[in-house]
């Protein structure tokens, strides 16, 4: 998850991470929202 946003979110870092049923929800601090599956890998944004 830190490699994806890394790579692209420049500029960004990690504020929140909460573990979730189907994954993760990771929140950035430009305020964006993500999720990943189990193994890390994205899958989407969320508003």
């Amino acid at each position: 998850m830190a490699d994806y946003v890394k790579a692209n979110h420049k500029g960004a870092s990690i504020v929140g991470i909460e573990k979730e049923r189907y994954g993760y929800e990771v929140e950035l601090s430009n305020g964006i929202e993500m999720r990943f599956d189990k193994q890390g890998r994205f899958v989407r944004y969320d508003k």
